[in-house]
């Protein structure tokens, strides 16, 4: 069986003759975070044509550099909830819907 791939960032990727789709290489969640590939299988005789949609998810590639980085933050005591103490930004330029500070 003979398979291809075909449309945009085919480059990316590759059946091999097992079926497995492997990716040639390195992808960026930031350059490009959905492939929408047209895949055409050939006996020699007949084909047919599918659809493989492929979503990468984000991974924390850069570690966080903060602007202060505080060993530790002083605070008196009986002070009411909610006081603030300290703030802290990250200066990796993370996209603003993946941003999440935790303790």
């Amino acid at each position: 069986m003979e398979t291809n791939i075909d449309l945009n960032n085919t480059s990316k990727f590759l059946i091999k003759s097992n079926g497995q789709v492997m990716i040639k290489e390195q992808l960026d969640y930031e350059q490009c975070n959905l492939y929408n590939l047209i895949v055409r299988a050939s006996d020699g005789e007949f084909y047919a044509f599918t659809q493989l949609l492929i979503k990468i998810i984000d991974v924390n590639d850069e570690l966080p550099e903060f602007l202060l980085n505080p060993l530790q933050l002083i605070i008196n005591e009986n002070q009411p909830a909610k006081t603030l103490i300290g703030h802290v930004s990250d200066l990796n330029n993370l996209i603003i819907e993946n941003r999440c500070l935790e303790l």
